[in-house]
């Protein structure tokens, strides 16, 4: 299965393709007739995203006219533009990330079959084999998860900017973003290195930038502490409905969408990229639950595949992996 290098980025003009790599290097490839580059052009974007085998690639770029798909493939091999999509590998995961998001979770299971799974799942496990000692249980522990768990109902209320300021702080554990806690403890460090590696993007959306003329979106910029405004593509009307009926559905005033970028990533972590970011979403979602409840805030985990819609609302995502959604409103006692 071959795939494109996925630290690459092109563009077409006219007869040529033009390969820009990250460190300011170029390279181009002509052909004959503006409709040949196209036709690599469409072929290597569907690569990108679903890697196939040569053969296929083949027949592909000579049904469009273009006599020596073989020479070209072995020279975009040869330059380091295509690479061998190898077993286990991120570009894998990326794929069956993409296939997964756009499959529809199940709405025909009636509540006796839920019960009736729920049944088979817990019940009757097999004999342990050593008896675990009674288990402590801490107060502040008990408090603790039972006020982060999730699906509180929520107050349609506005949550003002500087709740929203501290909890993407949280989210990361920013050093000198958000003033010391209890003793000078430093907040730095609150998950392993969430957002430094990865990294680990969080795309907002509030009931005030869906509802503005036109609709936007925001991406947290951690560096900088700061909101960058993110157009929303109007022509995507079931992904912008898909996006507004989460907050409406449920009651909530903003959501946050953690989103994975690999292209780095895999530079230094190889095959391992991929679920190191899911480890590392995962500890994000830890701190937003967590941190919300101390602000006053319920938080609401949205488990359904939205991946799609954002990708095609907001152009910045479309490169991106979406990992998990969770959703923010006022409690009913604060």
């Amino acid at each position: 299965m071959i795939s494109t290098n996925q630290l690459l980025r092109w563009s077409r003009e006219d007869e040529r393709i033009q390969f820009f790599w990250p460190g300011g290097s170029s390279s181009s490839i002509a052909f004959e007739a503006a409709p040949q580059a196209q036709a690599l052009l469409r072929l290597l974007e569907r690569i990108s995203k679903t890697p196939d085998n040569e053969e296929s690639l083949i027949r592909e770029l000579q049904a469009s006219s273009v006599s020596n798909a073989n020479e070209i493939l072995k020279t975009l091999h040869a330059q380091g533009i295509l690479k061998q999509a190898d077993g286990g590998g991120a570009v894998e995961a990326k794929t069956y990330h993409a296939f997964t998001e756009r499959e529809k979770l199940r709405h025909d299971l009636t509540r006796e079959d839920i019960l009736r799974l729920l049944s088979k799942a817990h019940n009757n496990p097999p004999p342990a084999d050593l008896k675990l000692p009674t288990p402590t249980s801490p107060q502040e522990l008990i408090d603790l998860f039972r006020d982060t768990r999730s699906c509180h109902p929520c107050v349609s209320e506005r949550i003002s900017d500087g709740q929203i300021s501290t909890l993407l702080a949280l989210a990361y554990g920013r050093h000198q973003t958000v003033a010391q806690g209890p003793e000078n403890r430093d907040v730095r460090g609150t998950t392993g290195s969430a957002g430094a590696f990865f990294p680990l993007h969080l795309v907002i959306k509030t009931r005030d930038t869906l509802n503005s003329a036109p609709p936007f979106g925001w991406i947290y910029q951690r560096q900088k502490h700061g909101l960058a405004r993110t157009e929303i593509d109007l022509n995507a009307t079931e992904a912008y409905e898909t996006i507004s009926k989460v907050l409406s559905d449920y009651g909530l005033f903003f959501l946050i969408s953690i989103m994975i970028d690999l292209k780095w990533s895999q530079v230094k972590y190889g095959n391992h990229a991929y679920r190191f970011a899911l480890l590392e979403a995962g500890a994000l979602m830890q701190n937003l639950r967590i941190a919300s409840r101390r602000l006053g805030l319920e938080n609401w985990p949205y488990g359904a595949p939205i991946g799609c819609q954002l990708s095609e609302l907001l152009p910045e995502c479309r490169e991106y992996l979406h990992a998990l959604t969770i959703g923010f409103g006022k409690t009913a006692d604060g």
